[in-house]
């Protein structure tokens, strides 16, 4: 018999997005699949959205109040009930066969957890073309990671938390895992950055997990998006009010030892982010030897992009001073730790380059996640010679699924 597997959307107010990730899940060719969209008591057409799907795999479900992002996916996790679980933002996608393939990948392996290399999507909304931008990887095979190994090197600046067991896009875990990490405690989230949050208490009960280099899922970056309003250097009014309203929906509060930005916002380092989760999970379940402040103050500032340099290193000296820290020393280490970092990830780099296939243009648009989706499947569908090919393919097949729509829409 099939493995249950649980995908679940949490959202609020984008009802334009979430179709279009919607559809990406719904196209999955797998039966024992529970979509679980839950519902954080919008106002705008999301429940008109979900009803309009007519899946029975789809199960919508509405909290019972305005709730927080940390606060409504825990929500949604404690309803779903399948044997593997993932969480899917709403301006996210799977691509074709995604969960036909974690499923063969977990049945042959027996892992407990699952992270795969996602692809990513730039919605029109922020190219400010016709047009998103598709950056798809194009490498395949898999292997076993030790869970320890890969936590040291994301917490050392050395690799991105996605490259971890994950409970968000583009990762999968067991229910059974999930329920370690609790650790006896009524729920599994403790931090306001969930995504992260879940990478470091998942490495923490999984000792060893699969990473697949194929690409079954894309990671979508729209007007919506948190990760934008917090990150961006130059914010407009909304990104200020959705970076302000995040902040003060009755979160769970900010690490003790991680203080805030002056305006107090939360800082705009992800390196930070990643060290406030593992302090999180740490107050749970002690570390063995704690993770020297010095060391984590010259990490944040060595992997600052050079965009938001000056917002971190003044966040960095409220770090410094709350902790007795000599800045200076710190800025000093992180110049050469900094270049150490660059000369070693510079090889990995160039062969990334290599492997991913990037798609949008005017002349060639993809409009949605759906879309999207449906392009990078058939480039992975293909050898990357044969990439002209595909796009001739991918052109043939939008253009039909477009001529569908229309048709829908005169009906």
């Amino acid at each position: 018999m099939s493995l249950k597997f649980t995908v679940i959307v949490p959202t609020r107010e984008r009802a334009d997005t979430l179709e279009k990730a919607l559809q990406t899940i719904t196209a999955q060719d797998y039966d024992n699949l529970e979509i679980l969209v839950s519902d954080n008591c919008s106002a705008d057409r999301t429940p008109e959205v979900v009803a309009g799907l007519k899946d029975p795999r789809v199960r919508y479900v509405r909290t019972p109040g305005r709730l927080s992002m940390a606060d409504n996916w825990e929500f949604a996790l404690s309803q779903a009930t399948g044997d593997w679980i993932t969480m899917v933002g709403d301006d996210d996608g799977l691509m074709r066969d995604c969960i036909a393939k974690i499923h063969a990948l977990a049945v042959e392996t027996r892992a407990e957890a699952i992270s795969t290399n996602c692809g990513s999507f730039l919605w029109p909304s922020l190219t400010g073309m016709r047009s998103g931008i598709l950056s798809v990887p194009v490498r395949t095979g898999w292997e076993w990671r030790r869970s320890s190994e890969w936590r040291a090197r994301v917490l050392q600046g050395r690799a991105v938390y996605p490259m971890l067991p994950m409970l968000y896009t583009g990762g999968f875990v067991t229910a059974a895992a999930l329920q370690r990490a609790r650790h006896g405690r009524p729920r599994f989230y403790h931090s306001c950055i969930p995504d992260v949050y879940s990478t470091m208490a998942l490495s923490r009960v999984v000792p060893t997990y699969v990473y697949s280099w194929e690409s079954v899922a894309l990671s979508g970056l729209s007007s919506h998006s948190t990760g934008r309003a917090q990150f961006t250097v130059r914010r407009d009014d909304a990104d200020q009010q959705a970076a302000v309203t995040f902040i003060q929906e009755g979160n769970i509060p900010f690490h003790r030892d991680i203080p805030l930005e002056e305006d107090g916002r939360y800082p705009n380092s992800m390196q930070a982010m990643v060290y406030e989760s593992f302090l999180q999970v740490a107050d749970i379940d002690p570390e063995p030897r704690p993770l020297p402040r010095e060391r984590q103050l010259v990490v944040v500032l060595a992997t600052a992009p050079r965009q938001h340099k000056d917002r971190i290193g003044a966040w960095a000296r409220r770090f410094a001073r709350q902790h007795d820290l000599d800045f200076d020393k710190a800025a000093a280490a992180a110049r050469w730790y900094g270049l150490r970092l660059k000369a070693r990830n510079l090889p990995a780099a160039v062969a990334m380059a290599y492997r991913v296939h990037t798609i949008g243009s005017e002349s060639f648009p993809l409009k949605d996640i759906n879309e999207a989706c449906v392009a990078a499947s058939i480039v992975l569908d293909v050898k990357p010679s044969r990439v002209r090919h595909a796009l001739q393919k991918i052109r043939r097949r939008l253009d039909g699924t477009r001529a569908r729509e229309r048709r829908q829409l005169l009906l």
